[in-house]
């Protein structure tokens, strides 16, 4: 059977739709052979399915990390959005160099921070669509938020009668971190109506880890 007559070839027809080739020549009256070229079209390869940040303080920024987007087609990609979805999307913040299309053999840089909001684990997407078969593309973003937590032991000092310029004797209060990472201080202060009347003694030890104490009297 030959390839050269369309109304006389069913075979002809059925190889062109089951292949999805676009048949330039051929299979018409005097047609000669049957050369066939793909159709133009973008692919979207990327670095990385998956981002995961190591722990951050609730309210600070990680390092940045980064995808690579290539289009590894032959017609160029049209970019519609790059966008963090999810769960705990403001925990993340992407930027990225795509623009509105990258073309056929060409790449571009997403870079994503993780700012988490709360403490614990936080997950997102990194979503980009675009007119590739295989839109939307989507990477997973993962974190996790660390707390500083204070406790302070006694909550109050009470100070018997003293007379006039002469000195009590000290009381303590403990300064407790009972969270999960660093707690930083920004000072101690006697403040209030009477605060003339009150001296703090020099910080007698500091361990402001989780678990950590400080000690002032």
């Amino acid at each position: 059977m030959t390839l050269g007559n369309r109304s006389s070839s069913p075979l002809c027809r059925l190889l062109g739709v089951a292949a999805g080739l676009i048949f330039l020549s051929g299979c018409g009256a005097g047609g000669g052979g049957g050369s066939t070229l793909p159709a133009s079209q973008p692919s979207v390869n990327l670095s990385a399915t998956s981002l995961a940040f190591p722990q951050v303080g609730t309210g600070s920024t990680s390092l940045p990390q980064s995808v690579t987007l290539s289009n590894a087609g032959n017609a160029s990609l049209n970019i519609l959005s790059i966008a963090i979805t999810g769960t705990n999307a403001s925990d993340f913040e992407q930027s990225n160099t795509c623009g509105t299309s990258v073309g056929a053999g060409g790449s571009c840089t997403i870079s994503v921070t993780f700012t988490p909001t709360a403490g614990g684990s936080r997950a997102a997407s990194l979503t980009i669509a675009d007119n590739a078969g295989a839109s939307p593309q989507t990477v997973s973003l993962s974190g996790t938020g660390v707390t500083s937590a204070v406790s302070l032991s006694p909550m109050s000092l009470t100070f018997g009668n003293q007379a006039v310029r002469t000195k009590s004797a000290a009381q303590a209060v403990t300064l407790s971190n009972t969270g999960n990472t660093s707690l930083s201080l920004a000072s101690f202060a006697i403040t209030g109506a009477n605060a003339g009347d009150l001296r703090r003694r020099t910080l007698v030890a500091v361990r402001l880890t989780g678990e950590g104490r400080a000690r002032s009297a």
